[in-house]
């Protein structure tokens, strides 16, 4: 999940100051969250006896999701260290964003997959769902 959707990590060089500056604009968990939801990593069989117990809290809905630091990472590097302002950096993403996302096949693969709990909200069944059934993959 690395990308504008997920996380970040980025390094840069200001040559005026000899100085080299690492930002890590790295995934947060959601607000309210709490260590219930998920068990330490390093015990895999605890993990999911506890999903399974909470309702699969750490598994699926909005609670197993990160809230993601990379635009939130690049904002601030474009504030401290850039040159041009944010709203002409961030220009070609909007246009990209307005003509739509590409459905490749492994992103119909994952909405098939998870079609039922998808559809569970209807915001969210619009959005994934466009004229009520799976989007199309681009043919390639």
């Amino acid at each position: 999940m690395c990308g504008l959707g997920g996380y970040g990590r980025l390094s840069a060089f200001r040559a005026n100051r000899g100085e080299l500056i690492a930002v890590d604009h790295y995934l947060r968990a959601p607000g309210a969250a709490r260590p219930t939801c998920s068990r330490s990593i390093r015990r895999r069989a605890s993990i999911l006896r506890d999903a399974l117990y909470q309702g699969l809290k750490a598994e699926r809905g909005p609670l197993a999701a990160a809230v993601p630091g990379a635009v939130a990472g690049l904002y601030w590097t474009q504030r401290n260290l850039g040159r041009l302002p944010w709203r002409r950096v961030v220009e070609p993403a909007i246009a990209a964003a307005r003509a739509g996302l590409e459905v490749t096949w492994a992103l119909y693969m994952k909405l098939a997959e998870n079609e039922q709990s998808l559809r569970a909200d209807p915001a969210t069944s619009a959005i994934f769902f466009p004229q009520g059934r799976l989007p199309h993959p681009a043919a390639r």
